[in-house]
């Protein structure tokens, strides 16, 4: 069956398309998809229904050529599309400070000098904190795992609500950051110890920017 695709939300990961047989619009996913380049509004494609739900949409103009002649297999089209896909659906932005805050809390020191921790990570510091008096160590490992694994939600939840998974770094920072100023505090009302802040390392600034993009990009997909 042919149609037009009129609409299409990268965010989303869903569209329609206008079949001029019948005068229907039909809702597709980004699953169904099998072209090789992303999804885009005015493209023609040929769709497969089963039981009046789109199972299958391929493009019509598009063109598989690879250099030397030939045509790009299935195998090979889908692998292409569900790079373009994820990137599209992310954006380059997205993954980069996704990445930045991954170096930063696995390899870049969160804390320098002789106080907590040495010159550990945030997640090496998030089990030694519980050695200074950090009760939230717990919380903070916990966290950073998620945070880790936050950026599948929207790949794997195509709705919009996924968007806000990546808010769990921000989190992680914050929870770090209170977890760690707790270990360095003193009891004493009067007493002018070190600040948290006389410890942090370019780890934590990293991780606490690349956090603060996630969480506004997060929100800002969220209520598109």
């Amino acid at each position: 069956m042919r149609g037009k695709v009129t609409e299409y939300d990268s965010y989303g990961g869903t569209g329609l398309i206008n079949v001029n047989a019948d005068g229907v619009t039909y809702r597709f996913t980004v699953a169904v998809w099998k072209g090789v380049a992303a999804p885009s509004v005015g493209a023609d494609v040929d769709l497969v229904l089963s039981n009046d739900q789109v199972e299958r949409v391929t493009p019509t103009n598009e063109q598989e050529a690879v250099p030397g002649g030939g045509q790009i297999n299935g195998s090979q089209s889908g692998q292409t599309f569900q790079v373009a896909s994820l990137v599209e659906r992310l954006t380059k932005p997205v993954l980069i400070s996704y990445g930045a805050f991954l170096v930063a809390t696995l390899f870049l020191p969160a804390v320098t000098g002789d106080g907590i921790g040495g010159n550990a990570s945030m997640f090496q510091l998030a089990s030694l904190l519980a050695l200074f008096g950090g009760g939230g160590a717990g919380v903070v490992r916990v966290l950073l795992i998620l945070a880790y694994f936050s950026i599948a939600v929207p790949l794997l939840w195509l709705d919009k609500r996924s968007w806000l998974a990546l808010t769990v770094p921000l989190l992680a920072v914050l929870s770090g950051l209170y977890t760690a100023a707790r270990a360095v505090s003193s009891d004493d009302p009067f007493s002018r110890g070190p600040s948290v802040f006389d410890f942090l390392g370019i780890g934590f600034y990293v991780a606490a920017a690349a956090s603060v993009h996630l969480a506004a990009q997060g929100i800002k997909r969220f209520n598109a």
